[in-house]
């Protein structure tokens, strides 16, 4: 299911923001809803894609690197479930082992609204940072947001 959930978000994403360029990296936040019903949980997450030649790292990334982190900023009465990591690509170089994603990744997050909202429309925020590498590691940070209307239960 998560897999299948990942090759959807690959291919179009109902709902994203504006990307950011920083470190040889676009990071964006992405939505597989187009918009939230009060009560109903949907997946979001960030969408970071490396230029050629660099990648970024794993949850454990390893004998080097550091993970991406992700800090939620999230509505009143909304929650973030855990990141729900892909495999990692394993390198080898120089004696070290690090696990990394070569092209890009997306880091998905289930969120749970409330029952009642009663705005609108509602954003979603968050903080990310990662550590891109290519032989140069530059470390990258964003301060992302996603607006997406509230449509009311069926």
């Amino acid at each position: 299911m998560m897999y299948l959930l990942m090759f959807f978000l690959l291919l179009v994403s109902p709902a994203q923001a504006g990307s950011v360029y920083q470190s040889h990296t676009y990071v964006e936040l992405v939505s597989e809803v187009s918009a939230i019903k009060p009560g109903e949980p949907f997946w979001a997450g960030v969408r970071l894609k490396t230029d050629k030649n660099w990648h970024t790292y794993w949850r454990n990334p390893g004998d080097s690197g550091l993970p991406t982190k992700i800090i939620w900023q999230l509505p009143e009465g909304f929650r973030a479930g855990p990141v729900h990591w892909p495999y990692p690509h394993r390198w080898d170089a120089e004696g070290l082992t690090t696990y990394i994603y070569p092209e890009g990744v997306y880091l998905l997050t289930q969120i749970f609204p409330q029952d009642k909202i009663f705005n609108d429309s509602i954003t979603l925020q968050a903080r990310v940072d990662w550590l891109a590498c290519e032989v140069p590691c530059i470390p990258g940070r964003a301060d992302l947001s996603l607006d997406l209307p509230v449509r009311e239960q069926s």
